[in-house]
């Protein structure tokens, strides 16, 4: 979750600097441990100490650092190195483990200059740990800042404005970037593989688009899909509007009549006023206006969290332009027996009427229905 990603990146950050204190504790126990009885350690828990590396063999009488048996266990001196490192890497020296021979004062400079390029690692560190998560995270941060001042400066009434926060997080999850400028740069192999992949599920639920080969086609379609903000308390399309298509991925959007009454359910896999865009085309394309084929009924999602899919039929026409001959076959099949002189579906009369499945999935459109491969 992205929430988490700052506390990742401070416990990533604070275990290597406890690999590190471990291991400087562990070279300074060490160097001790060559003559514990002329190193810090003596110093330290017996306050003796030479100036020279090398102290009087242990059973010399003349040995200042007696008895042995007062020297700590070694749990203790592991302690006492890691509390010696830990105070040194960290800048802060409270100087009551000394060194007490030229070795361990070489190892303490050792220390010293670790922990000083540790220290200015630490502090870049800890800044980038807050503000780490991927670019989607950080752009998705800034529309949501920009969003809300906006909200305040037009004094949009709290209960709207929580709506459409609701509803703008729920598209922007999806993706908050320019995916045409991106994909743009990409070979077009490379860029139909990408599409594929991203919104593959999203053609294949649209019975007019999977059986058409040309993939150039597709990829320029599946482009222009964009994910719809949703709230369980209000349309994203009203009866009496010219259509857009739309395809559910998950959830269940409700079907409502003209007094806003639920009159059928669509679900996952389907896709809503296909009947509609196909009866459209060919209609008065110079304004992208179509005159016959309003919507026939209203949606509106059951709960928050439907993922849907809008591809606006303004776009399809637009592409449909430089494709001619996919022009074509959807403009064959406004011939088939489904369709009247006039262009429109016999299924439809001048009032709108509850939904049928005809109106949900055009798959009655094809069935039997030899489709070309363009």
């Amino acid at each position: 979750l992205p929430m988490l990603s700052p506390l990742v990146g401070l416990l990533r950050l604070l275990l290597m600097i406890s690999i590190l204190a471990h291991l400087i504790a562990c070279v300074w126990y060490w160097v001790a441990s060559r003559n514990l009885l002329n190193s810090w350690v003596s110093r330290y828990h017996l306050d003796c100490c030479t100036s020279t590396s090398i102290a009087p063999p242990l059973g010399d009488p003349s040995h200042v650092c007696l008895p042995t048996e007062s020297l700590p266990s070694i749990t203790a001196l592991y302690t006492d190195s890691m509390y010696w490192s830990i105070t040194t890497i960290a800048a802060v020296g409270y100087g009551d483990v000394l060194p007490c021979n030229p070795e361990e004062e070489i190892m303490a400079v050792v220390a010293m200059v670790l922990g000083s390029a540790l220290f200015a690692y630490v502090v870049g560190a800890i800044s980038s740990v807050f503000a780490t998560g991927t670019a989607q995270d950080k752009k998705l941060q800034e529309k949501m800042v920009t969003l809300h001042d906006y909200l305040n400066i037009r004094k949009i009434p709290p209960e709207i404005s929580r709506v459409i926060k609701l509803q703008c997080m729920h598209k922007w999850k999806h993706s908050v970037f320019s995916e045409d400028d991106i994909l743009e740069d990409f070979m077009p192999q490379t860029r139909r593989e990408v599409v594929e992949h991203i919104l593959g599920d999203v053609i294949n639920q649209v019975s007019m688009f999977k059986y058409i080969a040309n993939t150039e086609f597709l990829t320029e379609v599946t482009l222009k899909f964009r994910p719809v903000a949703t709230s369980n308390v209000s349309n994203i399309q009203s009866i009496g509007e010219v259509p857009d298509l739309y395809v559910v991925l998950r959830g269940t959007v409700h079907l409502l009549d003209e007094k806003d009454e639920v009159v059928g359910s669509a679900s996952r896999g389907t896709a809503i006023y296909e009947n509609e865009i196909l009866g459209s085309l060919g209609e008065e394309e110079v304004e992208d206006v179509p005159s016959h084929y309003p919507a026939p009924f209203s949606i509106r999602p059951a709960t928050a969290d439907c993922d849907i899919f809008m591809l606006r039929r303004t776009d399809l026409v637009s592409i449909l332009r430089g494709y001619p001959k996919v022009r074509q076959i959807y403009l064959d099949f406004k011939d088939d027996d489904l369709w009247s002189d006039d262009g429109r579906d016999k299924s439809q009369t001048d009032s709108p009427s509850p939904p049928t499945r005809s109106h949900l999935d055009s798959n009655s459109m094809w069935n039997d229905v030899p489709v070309p491969s363009v």
